[in-house]
């Protein structure tokens, strides 16, 4: 999705249009670890205006850009009340196991979108090991 979004950016009729509906397909960034979630709602917002069309296409439906959508937002959300606020430890524990019960609680016919739950999961665990298994923050957070 995001080569047809840069296609869309650089084809100066196609991105007129966009440009007209204020639904201007954004392009994937590879610093920040949910510019997945901006793009898809950049897909979803050109949906909604009606920039698809017989001539111009999404190569995604829109019923999975929904369920991705879906999926990502509480990470999202989650990522930037902690860029905002100069997060503590006291703000990440809650957050990170928020995320993980949301995504275990999901359910998803899709094979991919419960798939990604599950590397979601799984990395999120991972990246906040220290932080979930520390007894300190057990006690204090009464994790398990």
């Amino acid at each position: 999705m995001s080569s047809s979004n840069g296609v869309v950016r650089n084809c100066i009729q196609t991105n007129r249009v966009f440009r007209d509906l204020k639904c201007r397909p954004k392009t994937y960034q590879k610093t920040r670890w949910l510019g997945a979630i901006l793009l898809l709602l950049s897909n979803k917002k050109a949906y909604d205006k009606g920039a698809f069309n017989d001539k111009i296409k999404c190569p995604v439906e829109l019923e999975t850009i929904e369920t991705y959508i879906q999926i990502l937002m509480p990470s999202y959300g989650v990522t930037l009340g902690w860029e905002k606020n100069g997060s503590s430890i006291a703000d990440v524990i809650p957050s990170v196991l928020f995320m993980v019960n949301y995504w275990n609680k999901l359910e998803l016919s899709d094979a991919k979108a419960k798939e990604l739950c599950f590397f979601l999961i799984h990395f999120v665990r991972v990246k906040f090991q220290y932080e979930l298994e520390s007894k300190i923050y057990q006690v204090i957070f009464r994790i398990k």
